[in-house]
């Protein structure tokens, strides 16, 4: 009876492990470090930001791409007011860093000593594109929808200049 019992149990074990390894599940990352010009009392500040892409669906071949934009916000009666949503465009594909993993990074001037606006969040599209043609997006909400998370502030990250924040993921 034990050898069944342990048998049974090898047998669960081993199909739930199969049953969980071949579900198909996707997710985004995005991480920041804002840091200031090395070159100057703090003149410019920039930003170093980092998407992943994770998607077990994906089959040999696909092509993933990344169009990014920073919401850029001017000082208006002393606050901060977004201003634009997609400025600095790029597009861009990002690169396989593992199985069916993607990575994407990009250094981005954030403000500059004595401007009146700044950028301050980073807005994403993935666009996947299947080996067959077929082209979709993983995006926000709606059929404009598109990804975006604010920028961390200057230190927030510990020593800005190696320490990466993870960044929260809002769709809009």
């Amino acid at each position: 009876m034990k050898l069944i019992f342990s048998i049974v149990t090898f047998l669960a074990l081993n199909l739930g492990i199969y049953v969980e390894s071949q579900a198909s599940s996707s997710w985004i990352g995005a991480f920041a470090k804002v840091y200031p010009d090395s070159t100057s009392y703090a003149t410019n500040v920039y930003g170093e930001f980092i998407v992943d892409y994770y998607n077990e669906s994906l089959v040999w071949g696909s092509e993933v791409t990344i169009h990014v934009g920073f919401t850029k916000a001017e000082f208006v009666n002393g606050k901060l007011i977004d201003q634009s949503d997609w400025t600095q465009k790029q597009t861009k594909a990002m690169q396989p860093i593992g199985p069916y993993k993607w990575g994407y990074k990009v250094e981005q001037s954030l403000y500059s000593r004595g401007s009146s606006s700044q950028l301050t969040k980073i807005n994403f599209v993935i666009e996947i594109r299947m080996p067959d043609g077929t082209v979709y997006f993983e995006k926000g909400n709606g059929p404009n929808g598109y990804f975006r998370a604010v920028r961390p502030e200057l230190g927030q990250c510990g020593n800005s200049t190696t320490s990466y924040c993870s960044l929260v993921i809002e769709n809009f």
